[in-house]
C-alpha cells in the first residue's frame, strides 16, 4: 500500500489506479520471465490473438495499446526476430504488412494464458458478479471521458 495520500479524492482514485496497473504488470512481467517476454511484448501477442482478425498492422496494435509507431516497430522487431510474429502482404493494400502468430507464440500463449486467467481469477474472486459489473462500467466510463480529453459531455 502506498503511504502517499493526496488531499484531492480525485488524485486520490487516479494515483491508486495507476498503482494497481503497476502492481499487475509486475505480477505479470515476473510470470513471463521463464518464457523470455516481456510485458508489453505479451500485450502485442494477446491484442493479435484476440483480435476479430487473424492479423493486423502494427498501427491497429499501436492505437489497441495506446503505444507510439516507435515503440510497436522495436517490439515488432524484436518478436519477429524471436520466432513469435511473422508479417504478411495485407491482401486489400500491397504496400502494407500485416503480423499474424507463429506457432511459436500461439504455443508459448497456450502455456501463459491459463496461468495469467488463474493469476486474474484470484484476484478478482474477492468482488461479487455484481461488483465486477458495476467496476467494469465505471472504468468503461472512464477510459471514454480519457478519450473525449477528459471531460464529461452533459446529457
Amino acid at each position: 500500500m502506498s503511504r502517499l495520500k493526496f488531499e484531492d479524492r480525485d488524485m486520490n482514485i487516479i494515483a491508486k489506479m495507476s498503482r494497481t496497473i503497476k502492481s499487475l504488470e509486475k505480477m505479470v512481467s515476473v510470470s513471463m520471465e521463464e518464457f523470455s517476454l516481456t510485458k508489453p511484448q505479451l500485450d502485442v501477442l494477446v491484442v493479435i490473438k484476440f483480435s476479430s482478425h487473424d492479423a493486423l498492422k502494427a498501427t491497429e496494435i499501436a492505437e489497441e495499446l495506446f503505444v507510439s509507431k516507435a515503440n510497436i516497430s522495436g517490439l515488432i522487431s524484436r518478436l519477429e526476430s524471436a520466432g513469435f510474429i511473422e508479417r504478411a502482404v495485407d491482401p486489400d493494400d500491397s504496400r502494407a504488412k500485416k503480423l499474424t502468430l507463429s506457432s511459436k507464440a500461439n504455443d508459448v500463449l497456450d502455456k501463459v494464458l491459463p496461468k495469467y486467467i488463474t493469476m486474474t481469477n484470484k484476484i478478482m474472486s474477492k468482488f461479487s458478479e455484481e461488483e465486477k459489473t458495476i467496476l467494469v462500467g465505471q472504468l468503461e466510463y472512464i477510459e471514454s471521458s480519457m478519450s473525449r480529453g477528459g471531460i464529461h459531455e452533459e446529457k
